[in-house]
């Protein structure tokens, strides 16, 4: 089993700018093949690199879209809202049975519902080689994320009305589709088959992806997406 990160405890944060990471071939913001609709598709894992450490322990919100509509997926707080699903556990298969795109964009990972004091205390991220990081066991926490200046063991008890929000901090990712992982993997999800029926789960997920960065393959295997902070006055 992968090491979880815990997080880190900092007292400053000093903007670095964006986060510096390798990056790929496609264009910022240009969704791979495998994800546009009507294509036979499914997930994708997302790693990335912070901007600089002091970030891991900061927390990470979502807008809440206008007109507002309530979604099993996200819990609402204050003008944010957080995702709830999924939490993966160990030894679980790692994708879903529907596709991204298919209802909402939780429906592809697999896992159980949680609540917003399990992200208190609970680690948040698996470290991989080169410096680049996983959203682990909450598996859709960090891609599509802004950070506010403050800490996660805080979420209960800050007003999140007054927080300040780095609008200006934005994530790269780097993406593997589900379908990759099947092939580099040789297993199998409940979109794809592999020549083995077992089903990947994320101890084969790090593993590949630290093998595509030590042999410095991301070009080769993955996609990239970029995600900006957004202006929240």
């Amino acid at each position: 089993m992968p090491t979880a990160v815990l997080p880190l405890k900092c007292s400053s944060i000093l903007l670095l700018g964006m986060i510096a990471c390798l990056w790929v071939s496609c264009e910022n913001g240009r969704r791979h093949p495998d994800l546009i609709a009507g294509n036979p598709h499914g997930g994708s894992v997302y790693f990335f690199q912070f901007p600089d450490s002091t970030f891991m322990n900061k927390i990470l919100v979502r807008g809440v879209p206008l007109p507002y509509q309530p979604s099993k997926y996200y819990i609402r707080k204050g003008r944010f809202q957080f995702p709830c699903y999924p939490k993966n556990l160990e030894g679980q298969s790692l994708f879903g049975e529907l596709a991204m795109g298919v209802n909402e964009e939780m429906d592809y990972m697999y896992g159980d519902f949680y609540k917003l004091e399990d992200l208190v205390e609970s680690p948040k991220y698996i470290a991989l080689k080169g410096g680049y990081y996983i959203s682990y066991p909450f598996t859709t926490l960090a891609p599509g994320g802004t950070f506010i200046d403050a800490e996660w063991e805080d979420l209960l008890t800050i007003n999140l009305d007054t927080v300040e929000v780095y609008s200006k901090v934005g994530f790269f990712f780097n993406g593997i589709t589900e379908r990759k992982l099947v092939e580099l993997t040789k297993k199998s999800t409940m979109h794809f088959k592999g020549k083995s029926d077992e089903m990947i789960t994320i101890d084969d997920v790090v593993e590949v992806l630290n093998e595509i960065i030590e042999t410095n393959t991301i070009k080769e295997h993955c996609y990239g997406i970029s995600w900006g902070g957004f202006d929240w006055e």
